[in-house]
């Protein structure tokens, strides 16, 4: 799919210190769109996987379809927010170099339940008995993974070579001095 990129003015985006986490450094800010239009007049196009969001009850858990990133496409992936959803890879067993992926929207049962859910009933439907790895929602310090009650995360792909390195940037959609504040940048796989 392409995509379009473009710097946004007048916007201030903050990240925290590598050094002093409590300090806070501004960052630019983007509008990524499928549309040329909506990036802005000085976009800059580019080609990269598009991971749709499947609804919780519209997938059986133990068989997610997903979809394949190899080497023969764009080294770029990217996905809607995680807003309570649950983002899920596995690297293929049958073919070297392809992981799959799933970004499954939480249904009425929350966020939490559903990282639970996928995590000890999830599979692909193309390795039916293999684990998976589950990037979602869970409690405030509930280890790895984003606190959806006030975390929200945008997850980006990059494939060097042919290996695929997942991360999510977590931000804070309602910080009160500062919407949409990065709180840090999470290795997903």
């Amino acid at each position: 799919m392409n995509y379009y990129i473009d710097t946004r003015h007048g916007f201030t985006f903050t990240r925290p210190g590598r050094r002093l986490r409590n300090r806070q450094h501004n960052v630019p800010a983007y509008m990524m769109s499928s549309s040329a239009a909506a990036a802005g007049p000085n976009s800059i196009g580019f080609r990269t996987h598009s991971i749709r969001m499947e609804k919780e009850g519209a997938i059986a858990m133990g068989s997610i379809a997903g979809y394949p990133a190899d080497t023969l496409g764009p080294d770029l992936m990217v996905t809607g927010a995680l807003s309570g959803c649950s983002f899920c890879i596995l690297a293929d067993p049958n073919v070297a170099n392809r992981i799959w992926v799933a970004h499954v929207k939480a249904g009425a049962a929350g966020g939490y339940n559903l990282r639970n859910h996928l995590q000890q009933n999830g599979h692909f439907s193309i390795a039916p008995n293999a684990a998976i790895t589950v990037y979602g929602s869970r409690p405030a310090g509930g280890g790895p993974g984003y606190d959806s009650a006030t975390e929200h995360v945008s997850i980006v792909g990059i494939r060097t070579g042919n290996t695929w390195a997942i991360w999510g940037q977590v931000y804070l959609p309602t910080h009160p001095t500062s919407p949409f504040s990065i709180a840090r940048v999470d290795r997903v796989f």
